[in-house]
């Protein structure tokens, strides 16, 4: 491949990416009832949440059906959408994951959006995806005590949801 053309070629796919996820976004999604607090109807803070979740399942370099699937869940009943809806979005924040390396990105937004309610929800699913393959590695534990950092969730609140997430899963 010529060099000079590799520039281009990325830019034109990532704007085929950025125009497939808006033709999702404004074609597919639907809002939830009005005033339900857990709606989430910004695509960038849905992608966010979604990239966060798989962050922790990519982190032992050996994401399983079981941790996908949890992410999956995670995404559906966080942002309040359909299971296609969700396998959707996180497909988009597979390809979200591969091109960035920054986690900061994705918890700024999610922090400066979220509720602290919902941010404290947002680290008991990453710890449900943590728990998901029953294996709670270092990393895991590592990954979402940084995201949980990043996102200003008290301790109690951190440990708390560790707790629920793991009796959730017993």
């Amino acid at each position: 491949m010529n060099d000079s053309l590799h520039p281009k070629l990325r830019d034109e796919l990532e704007q085929s990416l950025m125009k497939t996820i808006e033709e999702f976004f404004e074609g597919h999604l639907t809002e939830v009832a009005a005033g339900e607090a857990a709606s989430v109807v910004d695509k960038r803070l849905q992608l966010a949440t979604a990239v966060l979740m798989l962050e922790v399942a990519r982190c032992d370099f050996d994401t399983r059906s079981d941790e996908f699937a949890a992410v999956t869940k995670a995404v559906k009943d966080i942002l309040g959408m359909g299971e296609r809806d969700a396998e959707t979005i996180v497909r988009f924040a597979e390809e979200e994951v591969r091109e960035s390396r920054r986690l900061y990105q994705f918890t700024e937004l999610i922090d400066s959006r979220y509720t602290a309610a919902q941010k404290k929800t947002v680290v008991q699913y990453l710890w449900q995806v943590s728990f998901a393959d029953a294996q709670l590695m270092a990393s895991e534990e590592y990954i979402v005590r940084k995201i949980a950092d990043l996102l200003h969730v008290p301790l109690a609140d951190f440990l708390e949801a560790k707790i629920s997430a793991r009796d959730a899963f017993r």
